[in-house]
């Protein structure tokens, strides 16, 4: 019988993509990872900062608990086999790092830039970084901060090696000193020429030492796609203009921002018509005036993804604007709109909720009336997915033939009327490739009472929402009231907002889905609760980064342990309190 090394290279790099759980695509050497923009990547930054702020109080908390994946367990131990299954391993292993911490603590993404800087040749194989040191927990001691003497030194002839201004050598020493994220972040995306998705937190990564090295080297990140900026806490309301030169990276196709601003006076000159290669702008609980607005959808050359959402049900995560100047409204989007309305597939735009106004305000018919409209969506042709406040519509809205599925958000008004008229649309033929419809509301009670006064007690609420089901019987489509996570009348609180309003893949064009095809292995993760050895994996790192042999030390310790001692005491405290 064959061994495994006898197989041919292509065939063995086909089975390592299962191990890994990674798709290859038709003739990939291997080195090109994956080109597929993860769908769940924005439910899974709102887990985590769910998590961060239900521990924030928890005693003996694993500060360094991040995911793992059985598939780079398998990939660590097949490079331990032989030379050939490494070679082919190896890139699998290193194309995703993901660091998401619950502590605001650089030492992991310190030992990842060390091991690229070592080691060059293993940055070509990394495709996505998400690079997020969470900040609101508790802070590392001084002692986990500092650098060792090894990495200063190794990490100081970097930077005199980057040819930078002397001035812009000493600010980024003195960066260097105090383990600042921004410079880290620049030296990681030095190393990573064919890197496709990134993932920071905005506020925290000052873009000035990207900048510099984009002023010396051009060609810096052309292979990116994808941009995530996160913030949050003391970095939300950061101004999304200083990312400009990210913004104008020709191959970029999306972009997701959250929690920060972009206003007309800040507006880079350089964002001329046409000038844009994005194609997908989602912006959430931030702030954009419509100067700002205007001239971001104007500079996209294809705009097929547009998502504002400033609304939130909870006061805390809204973010409060600092902004003299309001937001846009619906009606100003959608002259912005017109020139993109032949590629437009997905829509969604939700604006501030100001709960004051909503409690003290006796008439929220006539409130929900004054608010600008958006005009007949008869005039995008494609669009397939819509959500938007139930304020933002008209009286008579009008929905193009090709919509698959409606989102009506903050339905705090009667919605009979509103639903009896897509569901005659539906009957008449005149929305064919409707499948779904989804009201939500803070309180159901609210959108599904009649129009003269509130529901009697003795009457149920399904039976008012099934009634309203049954208005699109025979149609094909799936109707359904539900309320906000978070809101008093949801029995769901625990799940995200964006489980509502997340379009699925039923809902997306062949086309669009392997940009959307979610991937779930993971670069190697931190001390912690694992599967596999962490000396294991500090002997296949090693084993990358100079090729020799490898010290399989398993019981003792390891000067390049990704584990603290800290997380090691912890352990222990932990074995204590459970044999107790």
């Amino acid at each position: 019988m064959a061994s495994l090394q006898t197989l041919p290279p292509e065939l063995l790099l086909h089975i390592l993509g299962f191990v890994a759980n990674v798709e290859l695509a038709p003739n990939d050497d291997g080195l090109s990872g994956l080109d597929n923009l993860p769908q769940e990547k924005e439910r899974e930054r709102e887990r985590e900062r769910d998590k961060t702020k239900a521990r924030a109080d928890e005693p003996q908390v694993d500060l360094y608990a991040v995911r793992s994946s059985e598939g780079q367990a398998d990939l660590a131990h097949l490079c331990l086999v032989c030379r050939q299954l490494r070679d082919l391993a190896q890139p699998l292993l290193y194309q995703e790092f993901d660091h998401c911490e619950l502590v605001d603590d650089l030492s992991r993404i310190v030992a990842f830039v060390r091991t690229l800087t070592l080691c060059p040749s293993l940055g070509h194989h990394v495709r996505s970084v998400s690079a997020l040191p969470l900040p609101g927990g508790p802070a590392p001691d001084d002692e986990e901060l500092a650098l060792s003497a090894d990495d200063h030194a190794l990490f100081s002839r970097t930077i005199r090696g980057l040819g930078l201004a002397p001035e812009e050598t000493l600010a980024w020493l003195t960066a260097l000193h105090r383990v600042d994220y921004s410079v880290f972040m620049a030296l990681l995306l030095l190393r990573t020429p064919n890197l496709r998705s990134l993932d920071v937190c905005g506020g925290e990564f000052f873009p000035n030492p990207v900048r510099h090295l984009f002023r010396r080297k051009p060609d810096l990140l052309q292979n990116l796609q994808f941009l995530w900026i996160d913030g949050k806490d003391v970095f939300e309301d950061y101004p999304l203009a200083a990312y400009d030169e990210f913004l104008r990276l020709p191959n970029l196709k999306a972009i997701d921002a959250e929690y920060g601003h972009l206003i007309a006076a800040q507006v880079p000159p350089a964002w001329t018509p046409q000038s844009l290669a994005l194609e997908r702008i989602h912006l959430r609980l931030g702030h954009m005036d419509v100067g700002a607005m205007r001239a971001l959808v104007r500079a996209c050359r294809t705009l097929t993804d547009f998502r504002y959402c400033s609304f939130s049900v909870d006061p805390d995560e809204q973010m409060v604007s600092l902004r003299a100047t309001p937001e846009f409204d619906a009606a100003q989007l959608y002259q912005a709109l017109l020139p993109h309305k032949q590629t437009l597939r997905r829509l969604q735009v939700a604006f501030t909720l100001d709960f004051a106004a909503r409690v003290h305000n006796p008439d929220p018919l006539a409130a929900q009336a004054s608010c600008p409209k958006i005009g007949s969506l008869l005039d995008f042709p494609i669009l397939a997915n819509l959500a938007i406040q139930y304020a933002l519509l008209p009286a008579r809205p009008e929905f193009p033939p090709s919509l698959e599925t409606l989102i009506v958000e903050d339905c705090n008004v009667p919605i009979r009327d509103l639903t009896e008229q897509i569901a005659t649309a539906c009957h008449q033929g005149r929305l064919p490739a409707l499948r779904r419809v989804q009201m939500l509301a803070l309180d159901i009670a609210d959108s599904i009472r009649p129009p003269e006064g509130p529901l009697p007690p003795c009457e149920d609420e399904e039976e008012h929402v099934q009634r309203l089901r049954d208005l699109f019987k025979g149609t094909g489509v799936e109707f359904d009231v539900l309320p906000f996570p978070g809101s008093d009348g949801n029995p769901r609180s625990d799940v995200e907002y964006d489980h509502y309003v997340d379009y699925g893949e039923d809902d997306m064009d062949e086309d669009d889905t392997d940009d959307e095809d979610e991937y779930e292995y993971q670069f190697p993760p931190a001390g912690g609760a694992q599967n596999f050895s962490q000396q294991l994996l500090e002997a296949v790192l090693m084993h990358g980064m100079h090729g020799g042999p490898m010290d399989l030390d398993l019981d003792g310790g390891s000067e390049q342990s990704w584990v603290t001692e800290d997380e090691d005491e912890e352990e222990e405290e932990e074995e204590e309190g459970e044999e107790m």
